[in-house]
């Protein structure tokens, strides 16, 4: 078993590797490729912690957040709870899913696990999404 680095900090310096994080991004863009939209201005694409999204005229943006931890070992399918969990909130309010930013904290390990964990996380979350119409336009770790 690969040992762990000793963790210093639980603040930015907690954050996943840069270098793991563009590695899961550029997976995670190749395998949601088909899953543009035309009114995300900026999205996963750009790597940013935030996106810039267009409302046609006459429509609003109605936005909700939400949090709870892991409630199964299966990262994909937490992904999948997650995200369903989360458009459950504006299903309730009446509206349509456009987008989502994800937050998600990982458990402590070894940059290729963390990756691996990420990347299955964000590719249930994609799923969910995608069943809504919604895509994934970006996050933070």
């Amino acid at each position: 078993m690969a040992s762990l680095p000793e963790m210093h900090c639980r603040g930015c310096g907690s954050k996943m590797g840069g270098a793991a994080l563009s590695q899961v991004l550029q997976r995670i863009q190749r395998d949601v490729a088909a899953l543009q939209r035309q009114d995300i201005l900026l999205g996963l694409s750009a790597t940013e912690d935030g996106a810039v999204i267009s409302v046609p005229p006459g429509q609003v943006l109605v936005q909700t957040v939400d949090y709870f931890p892991a409630l199964i070992d299966d990262p994909f399918r937490f992904g999948q709870i997650t995200a369903n969990h989360c458009l459950n909130d504006l299903y309730a309010m009446g509206a349509n899913p456009q987008s989502a930013l994800a937050i998600v904290t990982l458990p402590y390990g070894t940059p290729a696990k963390l990756a691996d964990t990420l990347y299955l996380v964000l590719m249930g979350v994609t799923q969910g999404l995608r069943e809504a119409g919604a895509v994934l336009v970006g996050g933070h770790t």
